[in-house]
């Protein structure tokens, strides 16, 4: 008698659900790896904000993050909260929750670029300085806006600051694409470098830079609008602003790369900015150098 060997072999529809098993157990760990890197690229994220800020804080007199829902035009270091001024037929800021550098962001929708405007009035500085450094992220939809004034050193999306309706000065620049732009101007009454004591940055990089004498701030802080003279109400904003800080201190360049780059992380955290505009814009920050 003669005996057969069989080999069972697989067929072809068994060895595609194998294939597609192994697939999804691959994806699966996949996924889980994925996760846990972006939740440990998200901690790094947030250790180096917190170390921006903590070598910061001492120097820090107003905060506005708009992160607090219940109430969102509160200084959140304290000192100087803030009344929300509208005027009639003109529509509200949208607090909004979504692509923001934080938590929360203020949309201002004011349209008419003289006539009167939504804004916060913020009162004055407890303590009045000639060494100042102003910083807020703007994502501007229209040139020739106002979105804060600190007394009469208005900021002005479209050219830098004012001194109570001198020249502008300096010039930073139009800067109303519709991106979010990080905008740091720091002051000093002393010359610092070259015979220069205010410098305006933007994004990181100095953009302008002069000389002045300025007094200490005097007049009340203003979001939403910047500080009006020729009776015009002080060309309201018409963008989002969010993340503005106010401290008594100058700001070294090493200090205001250090706050464009936490600021970039968190959108980046956030999914509020890509991959790719995370790279150009820190490349673009290195190039400059």
């Amino acid at each position: 008698m003669i005996i057969k060997n069989r080999q069972k072999s697989f067929t072809l529809i068994e060895l595609l659900v194998v294939i597609v098993i192994i697939g999804i157990l691959a994806g699966v760990v996949m996924i889980s790896t994925s996760s846990s890197i972006d939740k440990a690229s998200i901690a790094k994220v947030k250790v180096f904000e917190e170390s921006v800020r903590n070598n910061l804080i001492l120097n820090l007199v107003s905060e506005y993050n708009f992160d607090d829902s219940s109430d969102p035009y509160k200084d959140s270091w304290g000192t100087n909260n803030c009344s929300m001024v509208v005027p009639q037929g003109v529509a509200y800021p949208e607090l909004k929750s979504d692509n923001c550098v934080s938590k929360n962001c203020l949309n201002f929708l004011n349209i008419g670029m003289y006539d009167s405007g939504s804004y916060l009035n913020c009162g004055f500085l407890s303590n009045a300085t000639n060494i100042w450094t102003l910083e807020l992220w703007i994502r501007s939809y229209d040139s020739g806006r106002m979105p804060l004034a600190l007394g009469k050193a208005t900021i002005y999306s479209v050219s830098g600051i004012a001194w109570g309706g001198d020249m502008w000065y300096p010039g930073i620049g139009s800067i109303y694409d519709n991106k979010w732009h990080h905008l740091i101007f720091t002051y000093s009454s002393n010359n610092l470098i070259n015979n220069n004591n205010v410098f305006a940055y933007i994004d990181g990089n100095l953009v302008a830079q002069g000389s002045k004498a300025w007094n200490a701030i005097n007049g009340p802080i203003y979001i939403g609008k910047g500080y009006g003279w020729e009776d015009k109400n002080g060309y309201p904003y018409k963008g989002l602003v969010d993340e503005i800080k106010i401290y008594n201190s100058y700001f070294s360049q090493s200090q205001i790369k250090q706050n464009y780059i936490a600021g970039l992380d968190s959108m980046l955290a956030n999914g509020n900015i890509s991959k790719q505009e995370y790279n150009e814009r820190i490349n673009t920050l290195a190039y400059d150098n």
